[in-house]
């Protein structure tokens, strides 16, 4: 059965970059209006910080978000990864499905090190935790990763590496 519904959308990003680090925050909101529902109005909240630091060779990043939600969604087009440091979000394409609100609080931290001018090693951790509000079982996620890559020629790249996810 087909459906449709009425969006409004919003946010603020603020960025800045300073010599050795980048700063930048954002949040955003959107409510919803499902005509077929009896439902008045949905809507979500979202805020979120980011830094980048350099140091000579090697470069530190980490983000925090947390978003609030009244009514649990299908999202068949995920994002994959977090928009760039001041950015926010382009509304997602999803459909809504039940009335239980929940939150998400997601972080990550990310060291990548110069070995040579063709080759680096990069470090990543991340989690995300989601609460909900009806006494359902609560969600975690969270994922490391490391990446040695070089540079053979102009126009082609290695890239090895291992990533390893746990979600409960």
């Amino acid at each position: 059965q087909g459906s449709y519904y009425n969006q409004f959308s919003g946010g603020l990003s603020y960025s800045a970059g300073l010599a050795r680090l980048s700063f930048g925050a954002s949040a955003s909101s959107s409510a919803r209006q499902y005509p077929q529902l009896d439902l008045p109005l949905t809507a979500s909240h979202a805020a979120g910080t980011g830094a980048t630091l350099s140091l000579g060779r090697t470069t530190i990043s980490g983000a925090m978000n947390g978003s609030y939600h009244s009514m649990r969604n299908f999202t068949p087009f995920p994002e994959f990864g977090p928009p760039e440091l001041g950015q926010i979000a382009a509304p997602s394409l999803d459909f809504g499905f039940g009335r239980g609100r929940y939150l998400t609080y997601t972080g990550n931290v990310s060291a990548s090190h110069q070995l040579s001018a063709r080759s680096s090693l990069t470090l990543g951790y991340s989690r995300q935790d989601s609460t909900f509000a009806n006494d359902q079982e609560d969600l975690t996620n969270q994922s490391g990763n490391f990446r040695y890559s070089r540079g053979l020629t102009r126009y082609l790249g290695l890239r090895i590496g291992y990533g390893y996810t746990d979600a409960r």
